[in-house]
């Protein structure tokens, strides 16, 4: 039985933490080195994920100097996304701590060939992190610009066969972020729940993020194939509560002690 994961997930801009309903309505919570200074043990999340919600939408990156601070006091991989157009910022969010990088604009829309992200930094370094809404046919639309474009796969492919194509070209992650159910108290329906399952019979790890903070929900997610999930309304409002969702997973899953 492989190990469910719990992500810590943030969206930030600039050097604030933010929280908003949907993408939309954007409001400070924080300044991120004090938020995590909060959040520095080690056996609070498996993993810490960081959003730079608006990078691709207003061309703005991640500051390495205020990452390089948080990763020095944090020895849990962190994973980073936003406004990664190129393999130079890449490298140097890796040479000042990122563990992983995530991706959304910079695969769906070909800007940087799988392959060479693969051949420069490994597969295991490189998450595909598309913004998603399942809908009133069941299908998976993808979205961009913090899910304001609506974006066609190559070749108009489906979810599915689209993520098909990127696990045979060495793509071994992805992180599902549920747009409709980002920010809000929403349980996960059925047409969502069968496109994640159909999703997880593929052999690539599959992350969801999106009302996680709901017992049904990330229930529901294990239930139908995910190999994690990305918290962000309790990890940033009550973060104390995590380990009890880490104590309803064990009932059912490993998870890390």
């Amino acid at each position: 039985m492989s190990t469910k994961r719990i992500i810590g997930k943030i969206d930030i801009k600039g050097n604030k933490v933010i929280k908003g309903i949907r993408f939309e309505g954007l409001k400070i919570i924080d300044e991120l080195e004090r938020f995590f200074s909060e959040r520095e043990s080690d056996y609070l999340v498996d993993e810490i994920y960081i959003n730079n919600i608006t990078g691709s939408l207003y061309d703005t990156h991640l500051d390495i100097n205020i990452l390089e601070k948080i990763c020095k006091n944090i020895h849990i991989p962190v994973t980073v996304q936003g406004g990664i157009n190129s393999l130079k910022e890449i490298e140097n969010l890796f040479t000042h701590g990122a563990s992983r990088v995530a991706l959304n604009n910079s695969i769906i829309k070909d800007l940087i060939p799988l392959e060479t992200l693969f051949k420069e930094f490994g597969s295991q370094a490189i998450v595909f992190s598309p913004s998603i809404r399942v809908n009133k046919k069941g299908e998976i639309d993808f979205y961009t610009n913090a899910g304001r474009e609506l974006v066609k796969p190559k070749d108009n492919m489906d979810a599915y066969n689209y993520l098909y194509q990127l696990s045979e070209k060495g793509l071994i992650e992805v992180l599902l972020r549920f747009i409709d159910f980002d920010g809000v108290n929403k349980k996960i329906d059925d047409l969502t729940l069968n496109q994640l399952k159909k999703i997880s019979t593929i052999n690539i790890d599959t992350i969801v993020s999106g009302s996680m903070h709901l017992e049904d929900n990330f229930i529901n997610a294990f239930e139908y194939g995910a190999q994690g999930i990305a918290l962000s309304y309790i990890y940033i409002h009550n973060y104390e509560r995590i380990n009890n969702v880490r104590s309803i997973i064990s009932k059912k899953w490993e998870v890390r002690k």
